[in-house]
């Protein structure tokens, strides 16, 4: 190996990550908060960033009085005093226009609330996009955004001065208990698709992803999205608690049968970020490809690339390994 940063043991890059989340907290400053934009689709990447943040929530002592979609929460549910948050992931930007819809909307009529976005990664395609959000961000006196990479760093500065560089939520799951088949072979985990990286060729072997390791389940998925946008359930409070209630029981399962699917291998090589992290969590070795605007590599770059158990395919093309 050349010029590589020095490798230190998995678990504790892992344990490190886990700990540093702990400036969440400090920020929401409130034994309740409304979260907001939990992932009700077959992305078992979001779904790991909603359970890594229920259970920071629980270990802080930090209770959910209203739990909502992006499709269903309204501005006006906001209670005085209490901190409206934001799920994290990767869908700040101009990628997702709905969950970007909410959020702009809430933060322009929510002045009154502090507002926490948990850990992204921001990415606008369109200048146009980007600087009207800034516009709108701006205002709000009490906004706190957290980010993944130096990259996000940069833009959100423009959002507002409370920026923090935070590691994924997903890391609160740390250790996950690896499942007890013992693991083989290596694991193609690689996106189909528009985030889908130039390093994943067409005509390499056979490989997954989301779509296809949850099967069937995609159906019953959509179905229930669909349900919770219905005006009844979407309308009020109480339904559309009651439906992300139901959500998150489901959700369990996902994680479940991906947690067991990723042990059947030996190692994964992926360009999914969470097919990285949940590799990591898992403590798999894995090796981490780019998707189309650099998100992983970033990613890798500031949080994991020390692991033993991890590297990048930069990091092989340069000689690190």
């Amino acid at each position: 190996m050349n010029n590589c940063t020095e490798l230190v043991p998995h678990a504790k890059v892992m344990t490190d990550l886990k700990e540093s989340l702990s400036k969440v907290a400090e920020v929401i400053n409130s034994d309740t908060i409304h979260y907001v934009d939990i992932p009700v689709h077959g992305n078992v990447g979001d779904i790991l960033i909603m359970a890594g943040t229920i259970k920071f929530l629980e270990d802080n002592g930090i209770r959910r009085t209203q739990t909502s979609g992006y499709f269903n929460y309204s501005p006006n549910w906001a209670e005085p005093g209490v901190p409206i948050v934001f799920h994290g992931g990767g869908n700040l930007g101009d990628l997702y226009a709905c969950p970007q819809a909410i959020r702009e909307e809430v933060v322009s009529k929510c002045h009154g609330n502090r507002i926490v976005i948990l850990p992204q990664t921001i990415h606008f395609s369109d200048t146009e996009k980007y600087e009207a959000c800034c516009a709108i961000f701006s205002k709000h006196p009490d906004l706190h955004i957290f980010v993944r990479d130096a990259k996000s760093v940069a833009l959100a500065r423009r959002m507002t001065p409370n920026v923090y560089l935070s590691p994924d939520m997903a890391h609160q799951l740390w250790p996950m208990t690896k499942r007890p088949r013992q693991g083989s072979g290596r694991l193609r985990f690689l996106r189909t698709d528009d985030e889908r990286g130039s390093e994943n060729s067409s005509d390499e072997q056979k490989s997954i992803d989301w779509p296809e390791l949850i099967g069937w389940h995609g159906t019953i998925l959509r179905a229930y999205s669909k349900i919770g946008q219905l005006p009844l359930i979407r309308s009020f409070r109480l339904t559309a608690n009651l439906h992300s209630a139901g959500w998150l029981l489901y959700s369990s399962y996902l994680i479940e049968r991906s947690a067991s699917y990723f042990s059947k291998h030996a190692e994964v090589d992926t360009d999914r970020l969470h097919g990285h992290i949940l590799s990591s969590l898992l403590g798999i070795r894995n090796t981490v490809r780019d998707n189309s605007y650099g998100k992983n590599g970033n990613y890798v770059s500031c949080w994991t690339q020390t692991s033993d158990l991890v590297r990048s395919v930069k990091q092989i093309e340069h000689g690190d390994y």
